[in-house]
């Protein structure tokens, strides 16, 4: 796939399911900003597991996931998906799978 490509179902699928395995992790600044925009959107619950499910329902109700390249140069660190404009304001998502966990990265405006 290249960079900026739609993901297969099976990537969306197994994001989906590591999400509800609780094999998840999530970045500091993904977490703080994540809860002041679910506050904000009266989204509740305003907690990490709110902004797991907040991306779950993404991912199940279709929304558009891309692949891109983590790092410099693009891909050095991986492959990350991401959402953007995942409310229709400009929220944006990415994750990435690494070692068998789903890792919310970003989670802002």
């Amino acid at each position: 796939m290249a960079d900026g490509d739609e993901v297969p179902p099976e990537i969306r699928a197994e994001l989906v399911r590591l999400f509800e395995a609780t094999d998840w992790r999530m970045t500091t600044k993904a977490e703080t900003d994540g809860k002041a925009i679910l506050l904000i959107c009266g989204y509740k619950p305003a907690t990490q597991w709110g902004i797991c499910e907040y991306i779950v329902d993404k991912l199940q109700g279709g929304f558009r996931l891309t692949e891109t390249g983590m790092g410099e140069p693009k891909g050095s660190r991986g492959i990350g998906y991401e959402m953007k404009n995942a409310d229709g304001e400009g929220l944006y998502i990415k994750l990435k799978i690494e070692e068998g966990e789903v890792w919310v990265i970003s989670f802002h405006y």
